[in-house]
């Protein structure tokens, strides 16, 4: 346009020269199929969503066809949250199980994007999530990235992560999910907050240290004292059905140890004398085994205390002193030993014997 001005102005002018020869060039058909729009449209702001996970944009990303590394990338357009599925197909199928897999485990959203290639673009998929799942399925102007652009704008994070997994000849998948997990924990450049924390409205806990997690986070209170109340009612239930009791144990008290019985004719509990060293919450109760010395931890239900017999006067005399390192079979061996190497003889009381007589019926009966 300005070499036809300069042009024409060397030999001519008329009033609007300038005017005319643009309009002129404007309206030529063959320069306007050669000429490129130089000058993009204005950008639109989108309106953030009302909630986490509302509106999630998705695409495939994929390498050359040489190496066949492909995925699935979901991000959601409120936190910004990645999450990016490996795939070694990229058909209708395999797209619906993999979405799938992430409506399981990250729950429903309201509105999918997504570019128009396959299978994005099929009926089959757009059906099956309207029907299915509620979802409503939304397609990008066609030849148009950047009307998807968070999701095209993650991607090249992944193809820079993926050139290094290959320089360090790494797994393609480990690596991937490494850079997932720090894309999401990491304060996002706009938003300022980790995508993680603003999906699952709470700090979440990385590798790093991070004092916010030591802190209750956020207003439960109301939450809390419907918990205590639901588990309160549960436990008085259930400990009425079952009669549950407490079981009187205090360290220094010498117990039995329930054992898995591997036989029908095992004891329930092992044969040997356990002494308990302390107790802590929730019923853990650590004792010690009072022939080996072997101390470990049980739970006070496997526990049984144990009772000695009084002694009385005759087994005073006739049994030894009953010794706590011995286990139950030593005892009962001692005893027998004991008994035999007394010197002391007992003459047993005898019982009265029953007189025997002929019933009355029968006194004038002459027996034959």
């Amino acid at each position: 346009m300005s070499t036809m001005k300069n042009l024409l102005r060397q030999g001519l002018w008329w009033l609007g020269i300038d005017r005319d020869v643009e309009k002129f060039v404007r309206s030529c058909p063959h320069c306007q199929l050669v000429t490129a729009n130089s000058k993009p449209l204005p950008i639109t702001a989108i309106e953030l969503p009302n909630n986490p996970w509302d509106y999630v944009s998705m695409d495939f990303w994929s390498t050359s066809e040489i190496h066949h590394l492909k995925a699935l990338i979901l991000i959601d357009n409120y936190s910004r949250f990645l999450v990016a599925m490996p795939m070694e197909k990229s058909d209708t199928e395999t797209v619906k199980k993999s979405l799938k897999r992430v409506f399981e485990t990250y729950y429903l959203p309201k509105t999918l994007k997504a570019d128009n290639g396959p299978p994005f673009n099929s009926v089959e998929l757009k059906n099956w999530l309207q029907q299915h799942w509620g979802i409503k399925l939304i397609h990008s102007t066609p030849l148009n990235p950047t009307e998807n652009g968070l999701v095209e704008r993650s991607m090249q994070g992944i193809t820079k992560i993926s050139s290094i997994a290959k320089l360090e000849k790494r797994n393609w998948k480990e690596v991937l999910a490494e850079y997932v997990a720090a894309y999401n924990s990491w304060p996002h450049h706009v938003t300022k907050v980790p995508p993680a924390e603003l999906m699952f409205g709470r700090v979440v806990r990385g590798v790093l240290p991070n004092t916010k997690t030591d802190f209750k986070q956020g207003n439960d209170d109301e939450l809390r004292e419907r918990d205590q109340l639901a588990k309160f009612q549960r436990n008085s239930r259930e400990d009425r059905r079952r009669r549950a009791q407490e079981l009187h144990i205090a360290p220094g008290d010498t117990v039995l140890v329930a054992q898995q019985k591997r036989d029908k004719t095992d004891t329930v509990y092992k044969n040997a004398f356990h002494e308990v060293k302390e107790i802590t919450g929730a019923g853990r109760v650590t004792v010690t085994d009072m022939v080996s010395n072997k101390t470990f931890d049980r739970n006070v239900k496997a526990l049984k205390k144990f009772v000695e017999r009084e002694p009385t006067a005759e087994s005073e005399i006739s049994s030894p002193q009953l010794n706590r390192s011995d286990n139950l079979s030593d005892i009962t061996s001692t005893q027998k030993r004991g008994a035999d190497t007394e010197t002391f003889e007992y003459q047993s009381a005898k019982r009265p014997t029953r007189s025997i007589r002929r019933p009355q019926r029968f006194l004038n009966v002459i027996s034959q």
